[in-house]
């Protein structure tokens, strides 16, 4: 059986947030919800000194590589249309898992 990982990775823009704790507020917010709709594992990488700032990774296993892309389009949607963020940029990557090997290669569009 083939094994799917998905990671999508975000740069988020608070404009609200005028402190750390501001950012902290409207991310940790943000990415609650995203967890809870889509199933998936959320946390926020990098570190910035700016309460404007912040950086997202969220991932998704599977068996189904396009399924994966999908439901990453679908959060990557999700984010642009929330109030409390502004989206600067996104990147997705659906890699196929090769066993205990720890070999890694990027999905082709076939899931085989």
């Amino acid at each position: 059986m083939a094994v799917f990982v998905g990671v999508l990775h975000a740069e988020l823009y608070i404009p609200g947030a005028r402190t750390l704790k501001e950012r902290r507020r409207a991310v940790s917010s943000v990415t609650d919800r995203v967890r809870h709709r889509f199933d998936c594992a959320a946390a926020l990488v990098g570190e910035s000194d700016s309460p404007q700032q912040q950086a997202l990774a969220v991932t998704v296993v599977g068996n189904d590589g396009r399924l994966l892309e999908s439901v990453l389009d679908q959060i990557r949607h999700y984010l642009q249309r929330d109030a409390e963020v502004l989206v600067h940029g996104v990147d997705v990557d659906v890699s196929r898992w090769h066993g205990t090997s720890g070999w890694w290669s990027q999905q082709e569009n076939d899931d085989g």
